[in-house]
């Protein structure tokens, strides 16, 4: 499409334009802040891809050491491509624009970089411009796309009394009785702001699946839930016992269009599955009653364990796609 030979990709310089940007793009999230990124990805990039003076798109990549390389990081759920709003444009319009926007990111990154990992948040469908790229070269082109997914639980319904509630009703009959059963134990969940019990929590319960968490990992999560929290666009939901014992803990992000479950951990000697959900269901609740969010994005439903645990609260499967790219010498 020769849309794109009109588009140029150039850094984003302007941390409170990018981010005016990123709250009305359709595709933004909270990932893609400019204070969400300098909190929790040491060395990212932002680009802004532009038409003139009008900015059609952005890029956000987590990068290497070298800069030469955007890798993949667990604080990173989405990046990639995201477009500009464009609500009031007929739709065949906004199709062949955002095509070229892709095309435009797709040619920047396979000249720009040695490689590439990342995956676009779920409003980003059509990634066909990756596939494109150099088709007809004998290797086909360097880029690869796989499918991911999420789900999106949508708590507008949510209310105050459980018996009442559209949101309860919708979920699966093991998460209800889960829920039924924390309350008739006493359990209560809060908003609270120490974030170093999760952290270490966190800690174990990946050392238990045999993954060793950096301690930069570890400072990483600590100083993003503190900016999160600090900021009113995080909630560390910590949920305790009876007996006032902190058992769970889980750490949302949120933004205009929708909450994030970001990370979650409880107690080793706990059992965690009353607790944990418990603990979703009044961290949905909290973000929707008192910051109004209607929907609780609750990545991470690719293994089998979190997969069937997550989608028992009712959420919708949604598909996103991960981009991988590699360099290859020109034919």
């Amino acid at each position: 499409m020769r849309e794109n030979m009109q588009l140029r990709v150039e850094p984003a310089t302007d941390r409170a334009t990018w981010d005016r940007f990123v709250a009305d793009s359709p595709s933004g999230t909270v990932f893609a802040t400019a204070g969400f990124l300098s909190a929790a990805i040491p060395n990212h990039a932002v680009y802004e891809i532009r038409r003139g003076e009008e900015q059609v798109g952005g890029v956000v990549l987590a990068l290497d050491d070298s800069g030469k390389t955007a890798e993949p990081d667990d604080f990173l759920v989405y990046s990639g491509i995201l477009f500009r709003n464009t609500d009031k444009r007929q739709p065949v319009s906004v199709q062949r624009e955002q095509f070229a926007a892709t095309e435009a990111a797709a040619a920047f990154i396979a000249e720009g970089f040695d490689g590439a990992a990342f995956q676009c948040a779920p409003a980003v469908t059509d990634v066909r411009p990756f596939l494109w790229h150099r088709y007809n070269d004998p290797g086909g082109s360097p880029f690869g796309v796989s499918v991911r997914y999420t789900s999106f639980w949508h708590i507008s319904g949510i209310g105050h009394n459980m018996e009442d509630s559209p949101v309860f009703a919708a979920m699966g009959r093991l998460r209800r009785r889960n829920i039924k059963a924390a309350l008739a134990e006493g359990y209560t969940v809060s908003g609270e702001t120490d974030i170093e019990q999760l952290a270490s929590w966190y800690v174990d319960m990946m050392a238990q699946q045999g993954i060793a968490v950096s301690s930069d990992k570890r400072r990483r999560l600590c100083r993003l839930g503190e900016f999160l929290i600090g900021q009113k666009r995080g909630l560390l939901s910590v949920c305790r016992n009876a007996a006032g014992r902190a058992v769970y803990a889980l750490l949302s992000a949120f933004d205009e269009k929708r909450g994030y479950a970001l990370f979650a951990a409880g107690a080793p000697d706990a059992p965690n599955t009353v607790e944990g959900t418990f603990t979703y269901w009044e961290a949905a609740r909290r973000l929707h009653g008192v910051y109004g969010v209607p929907v609780f994005d609750l990545e991470g439903v690719n293994s089998p364990m979190r997969g069937w645990f997550k989608e028992g609260f009712g959420g919708v499967l949604t598909p996103y796609y991960r981009i991988v790219f590699h360099k290859r010498a020109m034919p």
